[in-house]
Order: C-alpha cells, then structure tokens, then sequence
C-alpha cells in the first residue's frame, strides 16, 4: 500500500513538471502584408525562391516585455522545387521572425526544414533525421504542434 502511495505522489509530481514546462502563447493569424514581407525573406533559403508555396500558421503575440528587435520562433509548411524541377511536397519548417515596433512581422529565416536536405534535392543521410528532429523540437517549444490550421 505504501508502494502503491509513492507511486501516485510521483505520478502528480512529474504531471505537475510537465505542466509546468509547457508553454502557452496567443497567437494571431498573418496579416497579409507579413506573408508578403515573409514569403519574400522565408524564401531566400530554398534552392528556387521564386517556386516557393507556403502554408501559413498563426503567428505568436509577442509578450508585454518583448522587444521589438526580439527574434519570434515561428512554424509553418513549405513546398519548394528539388534539384529535378518537380516540387517536394509540403514540409515543416522552424524560422525566426523579426517584426516592427507595431509588432508587424517584417523578416524572417527559415533555420530547419523537416526533412532536409532531402527534401530539396540532396541524397538521404543522417542529417535528415537531425533536421526533422530540430524541427519538431524548435516547433513544440514555441507552441506548434497541430499543423491541420496550415492555410
């Protein structure tokens, strides 16, 4: 029984940690204007800018205390050409967001793409998985989880 008690203290305990290290943000959807501005700058970093189809997430809003030349994580869906012409089919990437003193998000860079560099034309290697990881990785941590809202 005693066994049985310490069992459940530690199951409320990491239930408690974990709720803890979850972080909730408010988002808002892109205006669009910002898709503009980011369609431009996001898609500097695939092998042909000018093919790039995004799918937009809501953007965070940014905290009270943030600055605005404070880097915003944000996550959405690519589509870009691969070194054949065709198009690789749409993908996760993580990127930071710069935005304006009226909190509008002006720039931004795509720093992981899901799957790359395979999905824009390289060989499969190991850097696949480690792409698809810092991805998900960068994603949850700033709140992106359900991409079904990607328009």
């Amino acid at each position: 029984m005693r066994a049985l008690g310490i069992m459940a203290l530690c199951a409320a305990v990491s239930a408690c940690a974990s709720a803890a290290t979850q972080h909730v943000f408010n988002t808002r959807p892109l205006t669009p204007n910002e898709k503009e501005a980011l369609r431009s700058s996001l898609s500097r970093t695939l092998k042909d800018p000018s093919s790039a189809q995004f799918k937009w997430m809501p953007a965070i809003v940014p905290g009270p205390k943030s600055l605005p030349d404070d880097l915003i994580g944000y996550c959405a869906l690519v589509n870009g050409k691969n070194s054949y012409g065709g198009y690789a089919g749409f993908k996760r990437f993580y990127a930071r967001l710069a935005r304006n003193a009226n909190n509008e998000y002006i720039a931004g860079t795509i720093e992981h793409i899901e799957g790359a560099p395979i999905t824009f034309g390289g060989a499969s290697t190991v850097e696949d998985a480690a792409e698809t990881g810092a991805v998900e990785g960068s994603c949850e941590a700033w709140g992106y989880t359900d991409f079904s809202q990607a328009q």
